[in-house]
């Protein structure tokens, strides 16, 4: 399970456990927006600030490393990724929906 919250804080916890397993300032103002890929792999956060570009970031879940960033027109308030893991969807407070295609990780 994965929250933001208030100030660009991001909170990741194991959902069998409910214990804490991450949390660090992933933005700079408020993280409305959060989604997971369809292999829990990789956590995906959307930010803003009232009709200022927002940003969607990348992590990886095990280690909190930020993987990749794409920057928004408005602030972002819903993401979506594909139920094949190819892209990524972000809707923005400017009524504008962004749809990026994501890397693969080589095997």
């Amino acid at each position: 399970m994965a929250a933001g919250i208030r100030y660009g804080q991001v909170k990741v916890w194991d959902a069998e456990t409910c214990k804490e397993h991450l949390s660090f300032k992933g933005h700079e103002s408020d993280v409305w927006a959060v989604a997971f890929t369809p292999d829990s792999a990789t956590l995906v956060t959307g930010n803003g600030d009232w009709n200022r570009p927002g940003h969607v970031k990348l992590w990886e879940v095990k280690s909190g490393k930020q993987t990749d960033s794409f920057q928004h027109t408005g602030e972002v308030l819903s993401l979506a990724v594909s139920p094949d893991g190819r892209y990524l969807a972000a809707g923005g407070g400017d009524k504008a929906v962004r749809v990026w295609e994501l890397k693969k990780a080589e095997k």
